[in-house]
């Protein structure tokens, strides 16, 4: 995918936000319930979500050999790789017997997806665009991470609404478009760019809905 934006901040069809997928239950290719997604860890280097985090249901912990908590959920890391369709649910390929090979464990390249929402986002001129508030999932697709959804500040509003158009309250940036990320994640745009492909794909959408 190329685009850099999608019109204001809407989701589009074939992706999911992180906010969508939490609190969805994961479900074996056998019907058993295996727990609730409570998070994500994502690889930033590929941007895309290595694997979901999941509490799990009591009595599951002893098909994966972990040691049942008295009074808190188990969680665990689950690789996105033998995931199926997300809608409702999570639907896992494999049945319950195969969760034990799915688990993964934390290591540097993973970064829980909560650390990465509220960043600041500043554009290459040094204009604070906004916050980080939402990343969007193609979970049918590899579970890569095309987009992240920007809350504007009050400084690009301003400047976004020089031209007379009224700035939306969110918009998606493509992670492509993303130069460096530490403390904050530093865009290779200027706010003018930003501005200018996000009306772009508007425009785009509109007339794709007119036809």
């Amino acid at each position: 995918m190329n685009e850099l934006f999608y019109g204001d901040g809407s989701v589009p069809l074939t992706m999911q936000g992180l906010e969508e997928l939490v609190g969805l239950e994961l479900i074996s290719s056998d019907a058993r319930a295996i727990g609730t997604v409570e998070g994500a860890a994502i690889d930033a280097s590929a941007w895309t979500v290595k694997a979901i985090r999941v509490g799990l249901r009591r009595g599951i912990e002893k098909l994966i050999d972990r040691q049942k908590r008295l009074f808190t959920l188990d969680r665990i890391l689950i690789s996105t790789e033998n995931l199926g369709r997300v809608s409702d649910a999570v639907i896992m390929r494999q049945p319950l017997t195969a969760l034990k090979d799915q688990v993964l464990t934390e290591d540097e390249k993973m970064m829980p997806a909560g650390a990465f929402i509220g960043m600041r986002v500043m554009c290459d001129d040094a204009v604070f665009l906004g916050h980080v508030d939402n990343i969007l999932i193609e979970t049918g697709g590899g579970w890569r991470i095309p987009f992240i959804q920007v809350k504007l500040s009050r400084e690009a509003k301003g400047l976004w609404e020089r031209g007379g158009l009224a700035a939306p309250t969110l918009v998606n940036v493509s992670t492509q478009a993303i130069g460096a990320l530490g403390d904050m994640v530093i865009l290779t745009l200027s706010i003018d760019q930003v501005r200018e492909g996000s009306e772009r794909e508007g425009v785009n959408a509109l007339n794709a809905g007119v036809a």
